[in-house]
């Protein structure tokens, strides 16, 4: 398999963006030189890194054209880049060495934004805000679930209702209004209006 087609289950960034993500949480608390570039690379592996576990989990397919591979390819590659410069090249950097200073803060910076090319990468495809749309699916499944509950509760009662008219006659009015005022109260309170049919009675209620 292909660097790019590695790429394309989206499961490969992993590899390269755990082991960035441990080299900067272990060197940004006792950095004496790129403090703000590492505290800035801190904030951004910071977010993007359960979005990161949950790439395979969720199986999402990214990469799907050649120009979005090609830059999930760049960027995987940069992370190892990434993690090499911190861990190896700039801990070794003495204070006055002003030339490489210069040239490993310019490296952080566009690891920093290769970072950021990721994120906006992963908000296309809906990734970044992943946990908050679960969230609301399952509460909407949750909601569903109970409204065909209700509903087969409903079933239940108007098929009672509809036995019970039909023996108490000329009570049939007065008893609906009742009857059908207890099923509005077990529904749920979202619901506007219920309509109730005895033969060719139709009786309409709203709340």
């Amino acid at each position: 398999m292909s660097g790019v087609e590695g790429l394309v289950a989206g499961a490969a960034l992993s590899l390269p963006f755990n082991a960035l993500y441990d080299v900067v949480k272990q060197v940004v608390l006792n950095a004496n030189m790129f403090s703000s570039q590492l505290s800035a690379l801190d904030s951004r592996v910071s977010y993007l890194k359960p979005v990161i576990d949950d790439l395979e989990k969720y199986n999402n397919q990214l990469g799907r054209n050649v120009e979005e591979a090609k830059q999930l390819e760049e960027i995987a590659k940069r992370m190892e880049d990434g993690k090499k410069l911190i861990d190896e090249e700039c801990s070794k950097v003495g204070r006055w060495n002003i030339l490489k200073r210069y040239t490993y803060t310019n490296k952080l910076v566009d690891l920093d934004d290769s970072l950021s090319r990721l994120s906006e990468i992963l908000k296309m495809h809906g990734l970044v805000v992943g946990k908050e749309t679960l969230i609301t699916a399952k509460r909407i499944d949750a909601g569903m679930n109970v409204l065909v509950q209700n509903q087969s509760d409903m079933q239940i009662l108007v098929k009672e209702i509809h036995n019970v008219l039909v023996n108490y006659g000329s009570w049939r009015v007065m008893f609906a209004v009742f009857l059908v005022s207890m099923v509005m109260v077990i529904a749920s309170k979202d619901t506007k209006w219920f309509v109730f049919n005895v033969g060719n009675n139709t009786l309409t209620f709203n709340n």
